[in-house]
């Protein structure tokens, strides 16, 4: 599933349009739908992973596949044009988000919402961190590996 992440500069956040209405999937690019032997795991890559590091997708073996949490992608977004964050994070961030766009041509990534329903029941179902970790939870099968 390709979904297209906006990088330009001035996008103000209050137009963004709501995430869930860009974003739909098949049943075929569900987590169900992995070839098991092509693949070694998944990895679940965090927001500030893409904040420190924007091209963390090219260091990855092509052995496994990456799934992107719906929170990562509006994180990075918001980052982008958040007022209280350096000049220099916003440019990685731009960076990140152009790589990830860039990425889905040459590499399997899935974008995924999150299921608050598979974290235990003392967990915050609202917090960003809970929601990617379902994410990952949802490719329990594949051993993900949360960055």
């Amino acid at each position: 599933m390709n979904i297209p992440v906006d990088v330009t500069e001035n996008t103000q956040c209050e137009e963004d349009k709501d995430i869930q209405e860009e974003m739909t999937f098949s049943e075929t690019e569900s987590a169900d739908s992995k070839d098991e032997d092509y693949y070694e795991g998944c990895y679940v890559i965090d927001t500030n992973v893409f904040a420190d590091c924007p091209d963390i997708i090219s260091k990855i073996s092509e052995d496994y596949y990456i799934v992107l949490s719906a929170t990562v992608i509006e994180e990075l977004d918001h980052l982008k044009t958040k007022k209280n964050i350096p000049a220099s994070k916003k440019k990685k961030v731009s960076k990140a988000i152009k790589f990830v766009n860039e990425s889905f041509e040459t590499r399997d990534i899935e974008t995924e919402f999150s299921d608050t329903s598979l974290l235990p029941k003392d967990y915050e179902k609202t917090k960003a961190d809970n929601k990617i970790l379902s994410v990952a939870l949802k490719h329990i099968d594949y051993n993900p590996i949360l960055l």
